[in-house]
Order: C-alpha cells, then structure tokens, then sequence
C-alpha cells in the first residue's frame, strides 16, 4: 500500500534518484520550486495570519545525498516514506538539510537526517500565529538536529528519535514548544556550547525563549567526554515543565534541568514568568559519574533540578527512581569555594539569589511526595549529610515544611537505644553526625510511648511530651551546654484507671554523666547525649522534633 499523497509533488519525478550515491540536490530543489508554483496564497489585511494551500512535497523511499542546504517556503508539508537524507560526507556537518527564511506553516513527517551541521533550521521571523509540526522523524549524528527560531510560533515536535546529536533541540524563540513521546539517546555531549552569557554546560534541549513541555520522553544517557562540565539534558531560560519521563539508569547519567533562569517580577506585559516543573518521573539520574574540567576541579554529581539561578517557580514532585542523585542542587562550578573547588562558598550563592532577583514573595519552591534521592555531604566530612533535599539558603523560598524533608519533616532519631533492667530505657543521640549538626541554639521536642512497667499491654500505654533545650549557661566561671528539660505531660494513666503516676526522664551529656557540658567539649563525642526513661516495660519510643526549624 502507496503512503503517497493523493496531491503531491514526488522529487524521483523531478530527476532526484535516492540511490545513496548521486547528488539531489539541484533535482530536490527543483521538485521545491514545483510546489511552489503550485501554492495559493489569501491575501489578508496586515497583522492577520498568513494563509496558503498547495501540494504536499513527496520523498519515496531512499538514501538521497544533497550537497547544499535545500531552501524551502514558509509554508509546506514534507512527507517521507522513510526517506533518509544525506550529505556527501558524514564527517564534516558543515552545512544544514532543511533551510527556511521565514516560517509560516511547516510539517514535516517520516524524514531521517544524518550527519548535518543543523539538520532542520527553523530561523527568524514574525509570521503571526505559525506552527511547525515534527513528527516521526529521525536526527542522527548532527551538531543540532532541530533549531527553532521563528517568533509567534507553536512548535509541536512528536514521535520522533535523536541519535549522537550534540544537541537534539535548540529553542531560540518559539513561543511555545512541546516534545513529547521522543525518544533520545545523548552520545555526543562533549564542548561548550555557546549561549546567553556564558554558558559552559552542554545539554540536548536548550530553551532559551519560551514555554517547553517536555513530556513523555525515553532519555537514555552515555558518558559525557572528559571535561564535560555539568551537563544536562534541558537547560533552561525561561520556562519548562517535564512530565511522564522514564531516564535510563546507564552509568554517566547526568542532570534533568539546568537551570539559567532568574525570578521575573509580577508586572503585566513584562518579562515571562520563569519555572522548572518536574512531576511523575523515574530515574533522574543513575551512577553518575563526578566531572573534571581541564583544571582540575570536581564537579557534584547529578541532580534532577541544578540552579545557576533561581526561577519563579520549582516544583519537583511525585518522581522515583532517584540514585546518587540529589534533588535541587547549586551550579558547584560556578560557586564553588576558591581554595577549596568541591565545597560551596555560601557569600556566592547568597550573591547568586540576589542576582536572579529571587524574593520570598514571588519565588517558591515545592519538593513533595519523591523516592529519594540520596542525601550528598555538604563538604568533605561523610559525617555532615545535606541537611536537607535543597540547599539551606533556598529554605525561605520553600512553601511548605514538607519541601524541607528531612530537615524539617523528619524526627531526630537515636543513634541506639537500649532497655536496661529496672525498666529503665536509654536514648543515645549524636548532635555532630545527625541532621542538625552543632549545639547552639537547639530545641527539641520530646515525645515517648510504652506500656507501664505494671499492667502494661499492647492496648494501653503512656506517654511524655515535653521540651528538652541546649541552654548556654555560665556555671562556675566558665561556660558551659546545659541539657534543660521541661515537661508538658507525663502520665501513665488517667485518675480514674487503675494505674497512675509518671515517667522519670533524665537528661545528661555522655561525657559528663551531667546535665553540663564544657564549652571547650566540642568533639564528636562530647555531642553526644542520652535520654533515660524509667517506667515502661514494653513497646518504647522516643523520638525528638527539632523545633528550630519548623
């Protein structure tokens, strides 16, 4: 059965062989000419769409070589019978397949491009109300398989693949960009591509105008070349929502989204508002590798979201998958400390969100309802874990508590725990290894079940709630960590039941036995503290929850 058009312009009938050897130009470009002389155009008084009707323009089956770009009209639909372009040599990709001055109204469907410098150009232009349609399509081994750089423009790229581009999709200023059900394989990401400012991270999709909904993707990952300085699969300027991916987990995954994009103020008719939106995915990154450029330093590894600046919006929900992966991270090459190249220097990223004009009023981020990812140390003690799933000068953008997890959402667990005879229980906690590292200032809340040492069951048991604080105090001439415990409820059971009475608790540094501790005590053992319950026999818990941080 024929796929041909029934109107339709076939370019082996203007001479064009696709026998992979002969050169088609001249006759491909011929059969172009034929479809426009045979298009109409509706003359329309100025600033109303552009209208036109004329054929299809056919490719049969075949390898067909061009040695030039081939110049078509701004409004036309390109049919293969997957149909593969070529130029005479592989190697080069010196110049483009497909070239348009302006672009109206394009389709172009069932097509492969193979080795181009950019294999479909879409460029300037300000035709009102355009739209470009890829679907089906194959881009393979070119530096850029499409660039899009019309204005007022719908741009709808589907069901195609990208094989070893440099990067598969380049948006210059199409208004609105949808990429959905591709399927993407990155084995070309090495140099630095040039962008707005100075931009040193290599991606396969980068927005730098517009709205992109990246949804329904098949990315598959490969290593980076040596150098590579924190690539990614989309970087971002302006605003983007990815959805319904599925990454890959083979070794050299790399980063979903940087992120350029600063925070744009709420004023009508001004600059776009900015976002990174990435919901109901899997696999963010997986072995990622650790980049080195020429210099020597070291790059984190993969995040699923990375900020060179900080947009309006960033949501990043409902996804799993996520190892060695961290979910919102700082461009490390960019703020790293200058003596120490694998630690962030905090006065830069400080710097950073007062140069994306981020503001608590018109800045928000939402981390909710995600398996993982894995939580990075801060520097390089492995004791000292990020404290949280985004960095800890991003906390006053966040608009929930639970944005913060675990830093905020999840209780303080003890390092051990023991139950002694006398139906005394022991709580170790260890403030220099937890989530809260330091004494200063903290507070905690203190919660504890268990059945009563007297007729306790699994159906009934008591409880404490109380506030235990490190306290600076001055004991003796000399400073000292007080452990100062007080109590909101401690009971056993109600007046009118059987068993009454209270808990005893105890609170005291492991190193003093004491409820002081010496200012100069600040090893990691001297951090360490434990919590004595006396009176239950059975089904003990205790938990605290770090006030300072609600």
């Amino acid at each position: 059965m024929s796929l041909t058009p029934i109107l339709s312009i076939n370019v082996k009938d203007y001479g064009a062989t696709g026998n992979g050897s002969t050169d088609d130009t001249v006759k491909i470009q011929d059969a172009v000419a034929a479809v426009v002389s045979l298009t109409q155009t509706v003359s329309l008084p100025t600033g109303q769409a552009y209208l036109s009707t004329g054929p299809t323009l056919y490719f049969p089956p075949g390898i067909y070589i061009i040695s030039a770009p081939i110049v078509l009209p701004q409004a036309i639909k390109i049919v293969g019978d997957n149909a593969i372009l070529m130029p005479p040599s592989t190697a080069e990709r010196t110049f483009n397949a497909f070239s348009f001055a302006n672009t109206y109204d394009v389709r172009i469907e069932r097509m492969t491009f193979t080795a181009f410098d950019t294999a479909v150009e879409f460029p300037g232009g300000n035709l009102d109300s355009s739209r470009i349609v890829i679907d089906g399509c194959i881009f393979r081994s070119s530096n850029k398989g499409i660039l899009l750089g019309s204005v007022s423009t719908l741009s709808n790229i589907m069901n195609s693949k990208f094989y070893n581009n440099t990067m598969a999709v380049d948006i210059l200023t199409s208004d609105s960009v949808t990429i959905k059900d591709c399927w993407i394989y990155a084995g070309e990401m090495h140099s630095p591509e040039p962008g707005p400012g100075i931009e040193v991270r290599p991606c396969q999709i980068r927005n730098t105008n517009g709205i992109l909904h990246f949804e329904n993707n098949l990315l598959v990952p490969a290593p980076p070349a040596a150098g590579t300085i924190e690539p990614a699969w989309i970087n971002n300027y302006a605003y983007v929502k990815a959805a319904n991916l599925r990454q890959g987990g083979e070794p050299g995954s790399f980063t979903l989204v940087n992120n350029f994009a600063g925070t744009a103020g709420l004023v009508s008719g001004g600059p776009m508002q900015t976002a990174v939106i990435v919901k109901d995915s899997i696999c963010m990154a997986v072995y990622g590798n650790i980049y080195r450029d020429p210099n020597g330093f070291v790059y984190a590894q993969p995040a699923a979201i990375r900020f060179i600046k900080v947009p309006n919006l960033t949501v990043l929900k409902n996804n799993v998958g996520f190892v060695d992966c961290k979910a919102i991270d700082c461009s490390l090459h960019a703020y790293h400390d200058d003596t120490e190249p694998t630690v962030f220097d905090p006065a830069k990223i400080t710097a950073m969100l007062a140069a994306s004009g981020a503001s608590t009023s018109i800045t928000a981020i939402e981390v909710a309802n995600n398996s993982g990812p894995y939580l990075f140390p801060l520097g390089p003690d492995p004791q000292k874990p990020q404290l949280a799933y985004i960095p800890e000068q991003l906390y006053p953008f966040a608009r929930t508590n639970e944005s913060l997890w675990p830093n905020r959402r999840r209780p303080v667990l003890p390092q051990s725990a023991t139950t002694l005879s006398g139906n005394v229980s022991t709580y170790t906690f260890d403030l220099a290894a937890g989530f809260y590292n330091g004494l200063k200032d903290k507070t905690f809340l203190l919660r504890f079940s268990g059945d009563p040492l007297l007729g306790g069951s699994s159906m009934y048991s008591g409880g404490i709630v109380g506030i235990l604080r490190i306290n600076g105090t001055y004991t003796a001439s000399a400073l000292q960590f007080a452990l100062v415990y007080k109590e909101l409820f401690n009971q056993i059971a109600t007046p009118g039941s059987f068993l009454s009475g209270t808990f005893g608790v105890v609170a005291k540094w492991q190193t003093t036995g004491t409820d002081l501790l010496p200012f100069t005590s600040l090893s990691q053992t001297d951090q360490q503290f434990v919590v004595e319950i006396t009176g239950a026999d059975a089904l003990v818990n205790l938990e605290l929850i770090v006030l300072d941080d609600l």
